[in-house]
């Protein structure tokens, strides 16, 4: 016999001290009831010991909130999950669009290497073409960063390509990030209002 079934055996008990003990060991065991066990246990709120209906009470107060509580913990998983799912989506594709998009990427290239230059440009090179001889692009020998007074710094092509890279990555990094966390913070301020607006609707009809 396993324990819990030994338990409701115990509440099923003649001995108000045992069936009251057998409520003390359910809530020391700190698992979710059985339906047997819950079954007994409402019965038992009509117990004609008021320490035993008490007891029982309190036993079923605790279960349904453990269970209510570890639905809420799954939902919660189920929600982060598909919230990291959407950030790791959402932060590819956005990078892969904002380092294709040149004024975008040459805008990471200057913050990064030429933060006081005036302009960024691509230097490029001879003609790309495949095995059939079809063209797919120029060279590209790097960036050149322009500056105010007509100086330049030229930017390797392994350096441009790894900036471009790093911060398109980065930036839709931290707006897939900040989408959710937005999201999170106005749904949580909707509920403190109408939370309090509950409560003073409450409190107005309760006045009358």
């Amino acid at each position: 016999m396993s324990n819990i079934q030994h338990i409701i055996k115990l509440l099923k008990s003649d001995s108000p001290a045992r069936r009251y003990n057998a409520c003390e060991e359910l809530i020391a065991l700190r698992q979710s009831l059985p339906p047997e066990a819950i079954d007994v246990l409402i019965s038992l709120t009509k117990d004609s010991n008021s320490d035993v209906a008490s007891m029982a009470q309190r036993v079923l107060a605790i279960d349904a909130n453990e269970k209510k509580w570890g639905v809420r913990v799954a939902d919660m998983r189920m929600i982060l999950f598909w919230i990291a799912f959407g950030v790791i989506i959402s932060t590819v594709t956005l990078g892969i669009i904002l380092g294709n998009t040149k004024t975008v990427s040459q805008k990471i290239v200057m913050a990064y290497h030429c933060p006081e230059a005036i302009n960024v440009t691509e230097k490029l090179g001879p003609m790309v073409v495949d095995t059939d001889r079809q063209p797919i692009g120029p060279t590209l020998l790097g960036g050149i960063c322009t500056f105010a007074d007509g100086s330049t710094k030229v930017i390797s092509p392994n350096e441009y390509l790894a900036t471009i890279i790093a911060g398109s990555f980065g930036l839709s990094a931290v707006i897939s990030v900040s989408i959710p966390v937005v999201f999170t913070l106005l749904h949580i301020m909707w509920k403190k209002k109408a939370k309090r607006v509950t409560r003073i609707t409450n409190e107005e009809v309760a006045s009358k």
